[in-house]
């Protein structure tokens, strides 16, 4: 789409640097036009089911409840944990619904004393920020596919959440949305 829309090639120069035949570029191209003419979104979650879902898994985080907590993420979950070579934490991602539960747990009950939570949304996502005298420390956000849990972000950089009280928590404003 993108040879012939933006750099104006003809179809049997794409076809060439595709590797397939000028009709088979014609057809793709037929294809990603009309895809992008739709302006649908690739997964469509409603924000409410979305927060309701971050509630339970809130609750799920702070009573312990492994199981419930294990039922709300995808068996396929991912958690991702960014230190930025500066704070500890997990140095890869972790997989599956039974590991991100358990490492979840085992992180809140190791280093959650004298932490307070403030429910924010963090690019357009439910999301949690962590302080420690009333100074972000970590950031953690969800993505919700259907009614699991998908994706968990944790930032554990401690220069990226000092940059949290230039914007704004909670519900975003419709200029930090377009950006």
């Amino acid at each position: 789409f993108l040879l012939r829309e933006i750099f104006g090639f003809e179809f049997d120069e794409i076809a060439q640097i595709i590797e397939k035949t000028e009709v088979n570029a014609r057809q793709i191209f037929s294809r990603a036009r009309k895809h992008l003419a739709e302006k649908r979104a690739r997964f469509v979650v409603e924000r409410e089911n979305e927060r309701r879902i971050f509630e339970q898994f809130l609750h799920a985080c702070q009573t312990g409840d492994l199981a419930q907590l294990v039922q709300l993420l995808a068996d396929d979950a991912i958690c991702y944990a960014d230190g930025g070579g500066k704070a500890v934490t997990a140095l890869r991602p972790i997989y599956g619904a039974d590991k991100v539960g358990r490492f979840l747990l085992g992180v809140i009950k190791k280093f959650s004393a004298g932490l307070e939570t403030r429910p924010a949304t963090i690019n357009g996502s439910p999301g949690v920020i962590v302080e420690r005298e009333s100074q972000p420390q970590n950031v953690l956000t969800i993505d919700v596919s259907g009614d699991r849990i998908s994706t968990i972000y944790i930032v554990r950089n401690p220069d990226k959440p000092q940059n949290l009280d230039r914007h704004q928590s909670g519900e975003q404003s419709a200029e930090s949305r377009e950006q």
